[in-house]
């Protein structure tokens, strides 16, 4: 089990901070936020393994951010995105997955979920980077 670090981005402070308390007690660096415009910042600014943000928000979904994110940053440098929704459309899910989401979360799900689709997100992402460092 290797630690990352993990941006998590969600408009309901209570999802963030139960997530948030989860993922650090797994060992996991984490950022969150709940605003998509100091995500945006925060991804523009340094790199992370991992991105974990809710698609229905105010000002910005996350869709939008995860849209930006693939056109600013290339693919090798990319952290691994996982979407997290309670209006899971099929749509905003095929979208996710075709901007380069590994997974796809359907509110609400168990804290044991996540940190299993974590731990998988993080392995991919460190299988990335050693083949691109060989």
């Amino acid at each position: 089990h290797h630690p990352g670090s993990i941006l998590l981005v969600d408009d309901e402070e209570k999802i963030l901070k139960a997530l948030g308390r989860a993922l650090r007690d797994a060992g996991h660096e984490v950022i969150d936020t709940t605003k998509p415009r100091d995500a945006q910042r925060l991804l523009a600014e340094r790199s992370f393994d991992l991105v974990i943000v809710d698609n229905m928000m105010p000002q910005l979904s996350g869709l939008d951010l995860i849209r930006e994110y693939v056109t600013l940053v290339p693919e090798g440098d990319r952290a691994q995105v996982l979407m997290m929704t309670a209006h899971a459309t099929i749509d905003s899910a095929i979208e996710a997955m075709k901007l380069g989401a590994l997974d796809y979360l359907q509110k609400p799900f168990e804290i044991d979920e996540l940190l299993v689709v974590v731990r998988r997100a993080l392995d991919h992402q460190r299988l990335r980077v050693e083949h691109r460092f060989r």
